[in-house]
């Protein structure tokens, strides 16, 4: 029997193999073309700079749409009136190997990657929980008052 544009999925929380469809799965990213149009294969050998990206902003966050977890973690920082620089991991020239080196640098399987001031905060979860308790909003205070000169007394 041959399926046309299905793949063979495995669900790790499920343990079992499913059929889906190409572009059903949210670990199937953007392929990528050669320049003339074919498919080429992806060396994710080599690491992605990131060093320069992380530090661009007070919170720079790393999405990609076919996560819901992106939009929320957004709107987290929305909820405190910060404006983070957002980086679309979609759109970027190399994707697959733009989230390869984040999940290696974060340890995290899936977007949204949220770093403050540079270092790697965690996700939803830990942005959330990190709001509730205010360790976000302090950790962004502190580096604020570092860069204007300002201190507690």
């Amino acid at each position: 029997m041959i399926l046309l544009g299905l793949k063979r999925v495995f669900h790790k929380n499920m343990g079992t193999v499913c059929l889906t469809k190409r572009g059903d799965d949210p670990n199937d990213f953007d392929e990528v073309r050669n320049s003339e149009g074919n498919l080429s294969e992806m060396s994710t050998d080599e690491p992605y700079s990131l060093n320069s990206e992380i530090k661009k902003g007070v919170v720079v966050i790393y999405i990609h749409p076919k996560f819901k977890e992106c939009e929320r973690v957004q709107e987290l920082f929305r909820s405190i009136n910060m404006k983070p620089i957002v980086v679309d991991v979609s759109k970027d020239s190399n994707p697959k190997k733009l989230l390869h080196s984040l999940k290696k640098l974060t340890k995290d399987p899936n977007p949204p990657y949220v770093f403050l001031t540079g270092k790697y905060f965690g996700g939803l979860n830990e942005i959330d929980a990190g709001i509730k308790n205010h360790t976000v909003q302090k950790i962004i205070n502190k580096w604020l008052d570092s860069r204007v000169g300002f201190s507690e007394y």
